[in-house]
């Protein structure tokens, strides 16, 4: 019998080595570095040159110190490579991101119609697609945070804490979310009983693995701007790029925001099936803030729909500790509102993703409505085709939004590439300018410089200039922030054109 496990668990595990594999196989080939990650290999490649940062350029990113130190190890191969190897990592991880969804999901409804219907509608989320498409942090973001989120369900406190502490390189609010695992560790120290002591060296341990992680992202933090001649510069980027593209902000834009932040990435529907789950969970909630947690979920579940209002048990603790997450994630996006920090919709993005798992507890709460047992599985079914069928058109606009976008864009950059491959801009040693901050890193990635060797200037000076032609050229939609179209209209007077296509031009007075 132990064998036969062992040799079903052996399929098992090959089996999903070979479709991961797979699935990174056919995503990483169509993933295009967006903004943010192609400066983070661009920066990657002068770390490795042993070139000081350069954060000087118009509208640069905020340099986050994980994919900064990524882009460096990315950086000592060849571009292509390295591109390709950025659509591997954040392919990789969107697959953790649904599979510890479906883990998070199953934990806290035991209904494998509930976890088909969040992985679907997390996978339908444009959204989030367009952030793996453009090889995204933020996706590597939420794969740690929703695994520190099963984490902590599980009741592996200390481990969820780092797990935060790594996502914080990422985004600070992480340190945040980590209070989480640290509450539940301190209320479930207390006590007598023959666990008290493992439980108080947990408590121990869960705060020395806090503040060792904060006093670490901190250090790397200041650590990353240091080495740009700037250890604040997250902060003041934030501050620059809210200023350059006219980022929303401010605390009324957040409570107005905040809302539509979350129903974003999986449609309305979604949202309100997660309201309604936790708008039903709130006398469990106020009745668990009088008594601690339960140290650690048990592995066997009570069955799927006696979660509300039958005893305490792994369900209902795994639903309170996701509200916990959403509340504290949506009181730092209201926090960086009150801050002036610029609001993106990505913010969001993870506490969105567990708003789909107690959407998802809709499923098995609606079939207890019913005492009939094939009456209730119709009903679960009926609710989870609503959740995916809402997902699914709620995003259906978007992702044709989407592709035509990665068209024009994938059709301006080609054909810019095309010039940028020519001897003359390969072989001019001045400064290369460009009209758009967009064209920054890729055109230091293409022509393999250092960043400081592209400007973005309307004159040539004795270098080249990459002028646009088409008003395709100039959109390069959802592709970072722009400069304005009648400043990139200007065409310069310093130097002649000497080669163009039907989207570009070059201006130089450079000989190669």
């Amino acid at each position: 019998m132990q064998q036969s496990r062992a040799r079903r668990r052996l399929v098992v595990s090959i089996f999903a080595v070979i479709s991961a594999a797979t699935a990174m196989a056919l995503i990483a080939p169509l993933v295009t570095p967006g903004y943010d990650t192609s400066f983070a290999l661009a920066w990657g490649r002068d770390l490795d040159r042993g070139l000081a940062l350069d954060f000087s350029h118009p509208s640069s990113p905020t340099p986050h110190p994980l994919a900064l130190l990524a882009g460096a190890g990315l950086g000592l191969t060849p571009v292509g490579w390295a591109a390709y190897a950025a659509g591997c990592v954040v392919a990789a991880g969107w697959l953790t991101m649904l599979i510890t969804l479906s883990l998070i999901t199953f934990d806290m409804t035991a209904s494998r119609v509930s976890v088909g219907a969040a992985v679907t509608s997390a996978a339908a989320s444009a959204p989030l697609g367009l952030l793996v498409l453009g090889a995204s942090s933020d996706v590597i973001y939420c794969a740690l945070g929703l695994t520190a989120v099963y984490l902590t369900i599980r009741g592996w406190l200390p481990a969820a804490i780092a797990v935060f502490m790594v996502a914080a390189l990422l985004r600070p609010e992480a340190v945040l979310l980590a209070l989480v695992p640290l509450t539940i560790a301190i209320k479930t120290a207390g006590g007598k009983g023959p666990q008290s002591a493992s439980l108080r060296f947990r408590q121990a341990f869960s705060a020395w693995a806090f503040g060792g992680g904060l006093v670490f992202a901190i250090a790397a933090w200041l650590a990353t701007g240091a080495a740009g001649g700037d250890p604040l510069v997250g902060l003041h980027s934030a501050s620059t790029n809210a200023e350059v593209n006219h980022n929303i902000r401010g605390p009324i834009e957040a409570l107005t925001n905040v809302v539509p932040g979350l129903a974003g990435p999986t449609g309305w529907a979604t949202f309100g099936a997660a309201a309604i789950a936790a708008i039903t969970a709130i006398p469990t909630v106020m009745a668990r803030l009088v008594r601690p947690l339960s140290p650690r979920s048990p592995r066997h579940h009570t069955p799927p729909f006696g979660y509300i209002p039958t005893a305490m048990g792994g369900q209902k603790r795994a639903a309170i500790v996701i509200e916990s997450f959403i509340g504290v994630a949506i009181v730092a996006y209201l926090g960086e509102g009150l801050l002036g920090t610029p609001l993106v919709a990505r913010y969001l993005l993870l506490p969105a993703l567990l708003c789909v798992t107690l959407a998802a507890l809709c499923i098995p709460m609606a079939a207890q409505l019913i005492r009939s047992t094939r009456a209730s599985r119709s009903t679960g079914m009926i609710v989870a085709v609503v959740l995916v069928a809402g997902s699914t058109l709620a995003n259906l606009s978007a992702w044709q939004d989407v592709s035509h976008a990665r068209k024009l864009r994938g059709e301006a950059f080609a054909s810019a590439f095309e010039l940028l491959d020519t001897d003359l801009a390969q072989h001019c040693a001045a400064p290369i300018a460009v009209r758009s901050p967009a064209l920054v890193a890729l055109t230091s990635l293409t022509l393999n410089r250092p960043l400081r060797d592209i400007t973005v200037s309307d004159r040539a000076s004795a270098g080249i200039l990459l002028q646009p032609l088409t008003r395709e050229s100039m959109e390069l939609a959802g592709y970072g922030p722009m400069t304005s179209f009648k400043q990139q209209e200007v065409f310069p007077t310093d130097a002649p054109p000497r080669q163009s296509n039907r989207n570009w031009a070059l201006y130089s007075r450079c000989e190669p």
